[in-house]
């Protein structure tokens, strides 16, 4: 059996701290979303990409945004992101799914392709590959630089298994809590090229996430080919950019608090 990959990216307008987030431009009048999809396009990770959003009609600029984009554009519940997850990709051949968020447009490409090799090294043995850690400081990569990968057949069971309110918001929770006897998962923990010394806020979900997002790049004058050692050169040349965010706290699941 053969790992073949579709990309998925969550994405909604609705936001407690930042509605419209993933649309707000960034610089040059490009938004997180399309800077993603953007540098895969670019990079060998160019597969099949489906944005995954909610039916509700404030998410109409974001089928607007994949129409002009030619992406596919998957519509489902606000709510129950595993069910639109797992929706999104039922009825494609791919059996694996590399799993990003429309609010990180810094993920390091060539982390994804660290990630997909490790996991394509012990599939289909694998269920759930990912570099969150739990989002441990001392293992985890930084907010911002962290995906997942699942064998959809593996996604197809916990939906059917899933029947918490929480295990529905957060796709993968159930692989961690219930699911961590009954599933072979990997938590990677990334060579040093992809950490930081102090670790840098890279998401966008406030706006001084998003002023600290758009200072770094204007600093890479908006080109959309960089890695993290871009962004590290950046940062040691501007270490105060850091502190422009720090005080943020990071929303968690429950079973992480």
């Amino acid at each position: 059996m053969r790992a073949n990959f579709i990309i998925t990216i969550e994405a909604r307008m609705q936001s407690d701290r930042l509605p419209g987030k993933v649309l707000m431009d960034l610089g040059c009048n490009i938004c997180s979303l399309e800077l993603i999809i953007s540098r895969l396009r670019a990079s060998k990770m160019n597969h099949k990409i489906i944005i995954a959003t909610s039916k509700l009609k404030i998410n109409n600029p974001i089928e607007k945004l994949a129409k002009k984009l030619k992406v596919e554009c998957f519509r489902g519940s606000e709510e129950n992101v595993l069910e639109r997850l797992y929706l999104s990709t039922i009825n494609k051949k791919e059996n694996s799914i590399i799993q990003l968020t429309g609010d990180n447009p810094f993920i390091d490409i060539d982390l994804l392709q660290y990630l997909k090799k490790k996991y394509l090294k012990i599939f289909p043995k694998i269920d759930f590959l990912t570099n969150n850690n739990l989002f441990d400081k001392k293992k985890s990569s930084p907010l911002g630089m962290k995906a997942s990968i699942i064998k959809k057949s593996s996604l197809k069971k916990i939906y059917l298994l899933a029947n918490k309110k929480d295990l529905k918001e957060h796709p993968t929770l159930y692989f961690y809590r219930e699911g961590k006897k009954k599933f072979n998962i990997k938590n990677i923990y990334v060579p040093q090229k992809w950490r930081f010394d102090k670790e840098p806020r890279l998401t966008l979900d406030t706006k001084k996430d998003l002023l600290l997002l758009k200072k770094i790049f204007k600093e890479l004058k908006y080109e959309k080919k960089f890695n993290t050692s871009f962004i590290k050169k950046i940062l040691l040349k501007n270490p105060s950019l850091i502190n422009i965010n720090r005080s943020i706290k990071q929303k968690r699941p429950k079973y992480l608090s």
